[in-house]
């Protein structure tokens, strides 16, 4: 299964036709774990979705505000490159998470943190899709 080009990981294949993902039923201590200050406003995406936000990002990567999102279309510390990203997560806090296909097998996943400036910018929350479910959910 692919979303804008990119294969997405099995295990996100796998939740994704299990019903698990998305699945918000975690405790309020995973989430804050990972950066998200409302839960109940965090939105994990479902196929359809991942496709519309990574879309978006690459629309808004060329828009004057995409230093202060952390979007970028090359490689750059604390931003995403958003040709080689998929969104998984959106939250009403301009919290975001992607799968980063940058370098290695596997894709890490990075989510959005307020920077000293309140810009928004992205740091590694798992190694992998798999380890953010054990994030989530506990081993």
């Amino acid at each position: 299964m692919r979303v804008c080009g990119h294969k997405l990981p099995q295990r996100l294949v796998d939740a994704l036709e299990e019903g698990e993902w998305p699945d918000q039923s975690s405790g309020p201590e995973a989430w804050e774990a990972l950066g998200v200050e409302e839960p109940g406003g965090f939105l994990l995406l479902d196929r359809e979705q991942m496709e519309r936000q990574t879309q978006a990002l690459v629309r808004h990567a060329s828009h004057r505000a995409a230093e202060v999102l952390g979007l970028a279309t090359s490689a750059r510390s604390g931003f995403i490159d958003v040709n080689t990203v998929v969104a998984i997560g959106a939250g009403v806090n301009d919290e975001l998470w992607v799968l980063s296909y940058r370098g290695g097998d596997e894709p890490a996943v990075l989510g959005s943190v307020p920077d000293e400036k309140d810009r928004i910018r992205f740091r590694r929350i798992a190694d992998s899709f798999a380890d953010l479910l054990t994030k989530l959910r506990g081993p």
